[in-house]
C-alpha cells in the first residue's frame, strides 16, 4: 500500500506544472513557462531566477506530493477535502510567487537612501501640474520659465520667476501631451478638434492670444523665436520649414548627412541651423543649405531615443529611452562636469532637466512595474559628482514633471491632499 500510495502520490505530484499563470494579458501554463526559460525562448531571465523558479515549484511538487500521499494512504471521503482545499491554495500561492513576490525579488531595489528637503520653498501653485512639454535646447530654463496645467489640465498657464508670475495662456480643447513651447508662453500642440481644412495642430502665440490652426505634418516643432513651424520629411529627406501665418516657406534637404530616419528637434532661422536626429541616437548640426556636421556626445553605455537627449547650451544630458529589466541610466557632460548615474532597479525615467550653469541635473523616477510597492520621487544631481543634493519620495504614479527656472529655481510637481501642486525651490548658491 505504501508503495502504491507513493507512485499514485509522484504522479499527481506533477499536476502542478498545469497550474496557469494568468496576467491581465496572457495565461501561461507554469511547467511550459519554466521549460522556455530553460531553453532561452521568451523573455530572458538571469540563471538566479531561472533556478529559483525551479526551485519554488519543485518545493510545491514536493508539498502536492505529501498531501496527495496522505490521501493515497487511506482513500476515503473522510480524507478528500485535504486535496481539494489543498489545490486551489497551491493556485493561489503559484500565481502570487510566480507573478509578483519573485519578480519583485529581481526586479525591485529598495530605496534606502534618507530624504533630503532642506531646499527652501519659494512658492506654490495650487490646482496645477508642470506639462511634459518639448522646447528648444535650454531655452525655457534661461528664460525662467516653465508651462504648467491647471484645474485638471484644461487650462495652459505659464509658470515665470522670479516672482512667481502665473500667467493664463487659455483653455486648449483635448490638448495632447508633449506640447512644444518656447519663451513667452507660444505654444504649439495637437488636438483632437480639428481646425479649417482638418488642421490639428494649434498655435497660441502667447498670454491672451487666440488658437490659430496650422497644418502639418508629423510631429512639428516651433523655432526658436516661435515664428517658424518645422517637421521631416522622410522621402526625400528633408526639413519642411513653414512662416507662421503664410509667405514664406523652405525645404532643406537632408540627404548629404546620410540615410536614416530624422527627426527635427531644434532650430532657429536667424542663425540659420537646424538640430536634427538621425536613427533616435545620431544628433547633426545642420545649416539653411543642407550643410551639416555630427555633434559627438559621449553616451557611454545609455541608449537614447531622440526625445531624451535634452541638450543646454554646450553640454547635454541623456537617458535611456526604454529598458526591459535592466535600470535606466543617465548621462551628461555639464560645465560643471561630466557623470552618469544608474537609477534603482524597477524605477523608470519619467522626467530630466539641467539646470541653465549646468551644476544641477534633475531627475523624477516613477515605477516601471505593475508589481511591487514603489514610490515615485524626485532628485537633484550635483553634476560635478553625481551625488544627490536635493531627494524627495513622492506619491506611487505622480508621475511629476521637473523644471529649473533659471539657475536659482527648481520645481515640481506633487500631489498634497489629494490635489496637485507645483511646488518652486530655491537652489542654494
Amino acid at each position: 500500500m505504501r508503495q502504491r500510495a507513493g507512485l499514485l502520490a509522484l504522479l499527481a505530484s506533477f499536476s502542478v506544472y498545469l497550474i496557469p499563470l494568468a496576467t491581465p494579458h496572457a495565461t501561461w501554463i507554469l511547467g511550459a513557462e519554466l521549460v522556455r526559460e530553460v531553453a532561452g525562448q521568451g523573455e530572458k531571465l538571469a540563471a538566479l531566477w531561472i533556478a529559483t523558479n525551479w526551485a519554488v515549484a519543485i518545493g510545491m511538487q514536493a508539498a502536492a506530493g505529501l498531501v496527495f500521499y496522505w490521501f493515497f494512504r487511506k482513500p476515503g471521503w473522510q480524507r478528500l477535502p485535504a486535496p481539494l482545499v489543498a489545490a486551489p491554495a497551491l493556485v493561489v500561492v503559484a500565481e502570487w510567487l510566480y507573478l509578483a513576490a519573485i519578480p519583485s525579488h529581481f526586479l525591485i531595489e529598495s530605496d534606502t537612501a534618507p530624504e533630503q528637503t532642506g531646499w527652501a520653498v519659494e512658492c506654490s501653485v495650487r490646482d496645477a501640474e508642470l506639462a511634459a512639454v518639448r522646447s528648444p535646447a535650454g531655452a525655457l530654463e534661461q528664460a525662467g520659465e516653465a508651462l504648467t496645467l491647471r484645474h485638471g489640465g484644461s487650462q495652459f498657464a505659464l509658470l515665470r520667476m522670479p516672482g512667481c508670475a502665473v500667467i493664463d495662456l487659455g483653455s486648449p480643447q483635448a490638448a495632447s501631451n508633449n506640447p512644444f513651447v518656447v519663451p513667452g508662453g507660444k505654444v504649439l500642440y495637437q488636438s483632437m478638434r480639428a481646425g479649417p481644412g482638418g488642421a490639428n495642430w494649434w498655435f497660441v502665440n502667447g498670454p491672451r492670444a487666440e488658437p490659430v490652426a496650422l497644418q502639418a505634418n508629423g510631429f512639428p516643432i516651433l523655432s526658436s523665436d516661435g515664428e517658424w513651424i518645422g517637421w521631416t520629411e522622410r522621402r526625400p529627406a528633408a526639413a519642411q520649414l513653414r512662416k507662421i501665418g503664410g509667405g514664406e516657406e523652405k525645404s532643406v534637404a537632408l540627404d548629404s548627412l546620410g540615410l536614416g530616419n530624422y527627426t527635427l528637434v531644434d532650430f532657429d532661422m536667424r542663425a540659420g541651423t537646424l538640430s536634427v536626429v538621425r536613427n533616435e541616437k545620431e544628433v547633426f548640426e545642420v545649416a539653411l543649405d543642407g550643410t551639416g556636421k555630427r555633434v559627438a556626445l559621449d553616451l557611454g553605455p545609455v541608449d537614447p531615443l531622440s526625445m531624451t537627449i535634452r541638450r543646454t547650451g554646450d553640454g547635454y544630458v541623456a537617458w535611456d529611452g526604454y529598458r526591459d529589466q535592466e535600470p535606466y541610466r543617465i548621462c551628461w557632460s555639464l560645465r560643471g562636469g561630466r557623470g552618469t548615474h544608474t537609477l534603482l532597479r524597477g524605477r523608470s525615467i519619467n522626467s530630466v532637466d539641467a539646470d541653465p550653469e549646468g551644476r544641477f541635473i534633475a531627475v523624477s523616477v516613477t515605477t516601471g512595474l505593475s508589481i511591487g510597492n514603489i514610490r515615485d520621487a524626485v532628485y537633484v544631481l550635483r553634476a560635478a559628482d553625481g551625488v544627490a543634493v536635493y531627494r524627495k519620495r513622492l506619491t506611487t504614479y505622480t508621475r511629476s514633471q521637473v523644471a529649473f527656472l533659471g539657475p536659482r529655481h527648481f520645481a515640481y510637481s506633487e500631489i498634497e491632499s489629494g490635489q496637485a501642486r507645483v511646488l518652486v525651490l530655491r537652489v542654494p548658491e
